[in-house]
């Protein structure tokens, strides 16, 4: 309620060129009245009193705008989940929204220069400065802990100065930054596997601070981020005769080749995590774990690699990726079922989140 109360309170920056200590705001119909350093003001007459008197910083006049607001008949809304403030006028036109992240950003700012101008007073106008670093304790996660459900941050942070900035990290990807809280470490938005959280602070001479943990994501199976199937596709139909893919001379005599269904095997990765995923190696195995030569198809998405620049193809977020691998005649009389079971397609990627190299294994049923 303290907050909400400082918040709506926020002061409306008036550059009104000059600095009495009267500020008059007025309509046809309203006459409002304010004195710098006071709680009372008026409106048309009626004196009301103010949760925060308007003041002059810098040579600037500062106002309280829910009391300007409402006096003017504009209707003042907050929001709390999002912390924005609405002004709406009469008519329901908004007039202004006040993003108070950004203000609690700012106030925490004030108070440090606050802090800092009382150093000053302190030691006869000359500031001391000091080199210790801000020193680190994250009191809810230590070095090689297993993290399986979703964990809020909590820190101690102790220096001699004020601390002006804060970071946390897991793996390459901020969580958190500037200030309380300090962020959370959701395993469903990771793949399974060791990360480095980071955490680091400066203080207010720039001393820099930092701890490093080692820490492991894991997810149970049906919940990881990545995941991948196999689909077996016919693609075309052969008559008898002639060689797999139509063409290679002239008629063939009939009952020379049995007929063959040429079958593809593909596989599918849907990738639900927050980093980018890049492809950098595909492997086929047989049932007896023979490595398979892949299909050639797969030089398009080398083709598309130097056409874009990018090294590795890049599965975005929340994406989905499909390319076929293998193939198989498929002969008359012969089980479709059978075809490519027990085959086994290694794919390694390279997570920009954990900065490692990570292998999916999908397995044909």
């Amino acid at each position: 309620m303290k907050f909400y109360k400082r918040i709506i309170a926020l002061f409306l920056l008036c550059c009104l060129g000059y600095s009495g200590t009267m500020v008059h705001g007025e309509t046809p119909t309203i006459l409002i009245q304010l004195t710098v350093g006071s709680k009372i003001a008026s409106v048309n007459g009626v004196n009301t009193e103010l949760d925060v008197p308007p003041m002059v910083i810098s040579g600037r006049t500062l106002v309280p705008i829910r009391f300007i607001s409402e006096a003017l008949g504009a209707e003042v809304q907050y929001d709390a989940p999002t912390r924005k403030i609405t002004i709406k006028a009469p008519d329901g036109k908004k007039l202004l929204t006040l993003d108070t992240e950004n203000q609690l950003k700012i106030q925490s700012l004030e108070e440090l220069i606050a802090s800092l101008k009382k150093q000053l007073e302190n030691s006869s106008k000359e500031l001391k400065s000091e080199s210790d670093s801000p020193v680190i304790l994250c009191k809810n996660v230590n070095d090689n802990m297993v993290i399986s459900k979703i964990t809020s941050l909590e820190l101690s942070i102790t220096d001699a100065s004020p601390v002006a900035y804060i970071q946390t990290k897991i793996g390459s990807t901020v969580i958190s930054s500037f200030s309380d809280p300090y962020g959370k470490i959701d395993p469903s938005r990771y793949l399974s596997g060791g990360y480095v959280l980071t955490i680091e602070a400066w203080d207010a001479f720039g001393n820099h601070g930092e701890s490093k943990i080692q820490v492991k994501i894991q997810n149970a199976e049906e919940k990881e981020p990545l995941s991948g199937i196999t689909e077996v596709k016919e693609i075309t139909r052969m008559g008898t005769g002639g060689p797999p893919g139509g063409g290679g001379g002239g008629q063939q005599p009939p009952g020379d080749r049995p007929v063959q269904t040429p079958l593809a095997l593909y596989f599918v990765l849907e990738n639900k995590a927050g980093s980018l995923l890049e492809i950098t190696d595909i492997q086929v195995f047989n049932a007896a774990g023979e490595l398979i030569q892949t299909r050639s198809d797969l030089s398009t998405i080398d083709m598309v690699k130097t056409q874009t620049g990018f090294s590795h193809l890049i599965l975005i977020p929340t994406g989905t990726f499909s390319a076929q691998v293998a193939m198989i005649n498929l002969e008359e009389g012969a089980n479709k079922e059978d075809l490519f079971k027990g085959w086994k397609i290694g794919i390694t990627l390279f997570d920009s989140t954990m900065q490692k190299e990570y292998t999916k294994t999908i397995l044909k049923k």
